[in-house]
């Protein structure tokens, strides 16, 4: 029996494999898995997959150091991501079959607008799935509240999103007050969906102490951030009860929470300016009104007093006797018509003081005189007892002064 060895047959199959593939070729895939070694060389392996999410082919890839030097910053550069399992590539590539080490693909080339179609491509499936359900308009149709000051805020508490949203909020330039009220929630990696929505969950368990829900983080890579396009998510946020408003830090595109959130704002500092100018248009809205009010009342005022004039023109050309009884009917009428406008007067104006005590009562300083205590620590005000350590220096703001103090 004519037989051969194993080192001979594989030497054929490399043979057979370099004349089926002398050239580079590209090649759509899925990554399945992706590695970077000490020495620089990064390993993949990639998978395709049917319309039925089954694997129908698999294999492993390189793309060693010197290339990958090269790759790694312009593929990020261009994309805004990093290499990851579950990313769709293009890819240029050799193939090669190894007597030892068996079959590979070693990449030599990448495009990267082919992975941005793709997630490009899966954003507008899953926009296109909510609007073909009926919901992906359902939470912009709520209406955000007149004066919304209660905040219910969703991210992470060491996120500097979050940081630069309290420090826009409680030192916008006209003193309003906000209460604000934090859900931790993972803002990046595989958890994010689950805890975010779980921080929903919290929320809607208290919804009638909330005005909005606030989703907040920093920018970031795109990739970090591309647990805002789950489906999932978005489909809780479209059901959400409360007016949501997303300030995700999408600087290329918008997410799907953007396409379905009541309000979608580039950055948690622009979500803090949209609710300080709600604030402020009702505040001119009140100015308006007060504004008009007097002017009505002046106007009446005034026309009153031109008629009261022509009747006391007439009144001169009548007979004395009448006159003396027109006169005396006017009189009463006048000091009808002044009574009258005094009412009117007392009543606008209580009105003016009522809106005058409603703004007043707004204001920081009327908060710390009816007993309040602001406390402030190294990273700026204290709302929580989670913020403050054994030894932390505090300083306390009263209505008459300031102390300092260390937490024990």
């Amino acid at each position: 029996m004519e037989s051969s060895s194993l080192s001979e047959i594989l030497y054929n199959l490399k043979d057979e494999v370099y004349c089926a593939f002398p050239d580079s070729f590209w090649v759509r895939a899925e990554v399945s898995e992706c590695r970077e070694n000490q020495s620089g060389h990064c390993y993949l392996e990639l998978i395709e997959k049917d319309e039925n999410e089954r694997i129908i082919a698999k294999s492993r890839a390189s793309i060693w150091a010197q290339v990958y030097r090269l790759l790694k910053p312009y593929f990020e550069g261009e994309t805004g991501l990093i290499l990851q399992p579950g990313m769709k590539i293009l890819v240029q590539a050799n193939f090669e079959f190894h007597e030892v080490y068996g079959f590979s693909m070693n990449i030599t080339d990448i495009e990267p607008s082919f992975t941005v179609g793709d997630i490009a491509l899966k954003r507008d499936k899953i926009i296109k799935r909510l609007t073909e359900e009926g919901v992906v308009d359902m939470n912009k149709m709520l209406d955000v509240p007149i004066v919304p000051r209660r905040i219910a805020i969703v991210s992470s508490g060491t996120a500097a999103g979050y940081g630069d949203f309290m420090n826009q909020l409680n030192n916008n330039r006209f003193g309003y007050t906000f209460s604000c009220t934090l859900f931790t929630a993972k803002m990046q990696g595989e958890q994010t969906t689950e805890s975010v929505i779980e921080a929903l969950d919290n929320i809607a368990s208290q919804i009638d102490d909330f005005d909005v829900v606030a989703i907040i983080r920093g920018g970031g890579a795109t990739s970090e951030l591309s647990a805002f396009d789950s489906y999932e998510l978005a489909y809780y946020c479209t059901q959400f009860p409360l007016p949501i408003l997303s300030g995700i830090g999408h600087q290329r595109d918008v997410s799907v929470i953007d396409a379905v959130a009541n309000q979608s704002l580039k950055t948690p500092t622009a979500v803090a300016d949209f609710l300080i100018d709600s604030v402020r248009d009702y505040e001119d809205t009140l100015s308006d009104l007060l504004l008009r009010a007097v002017r009505l009342v002046q106007e009446k005022i005034d026309r009153q007093e031109d008629l009261l004039l022509q009747y006391k023109m007439r009144l001169v050309q009548l007979p004395q006797k009448i006159m003396t009884l027109k006169m005396r009917q006017l009189d009463a009428l006048w000091l009808t018509f002044q009574s009258s406008v005094r009412r009117s007067l007392d009543a606008k104006k209580q009105d003016l003081l009522l809106l005058q005590q409603r703004i007043a009562f707004c204001s920081p300083d009327e908060c710390l005189s009816r007993g309040y205590v602001r406390v402030f620590g190294k990273n700026g005000w204290i709302k929580s007892v989670a913020d403050l350590r054994e030894g932390d220096e505090v300083k306390m703001q009263f209505a008459d002064g300031e102390k300092s103090a260390t937490i024990k």
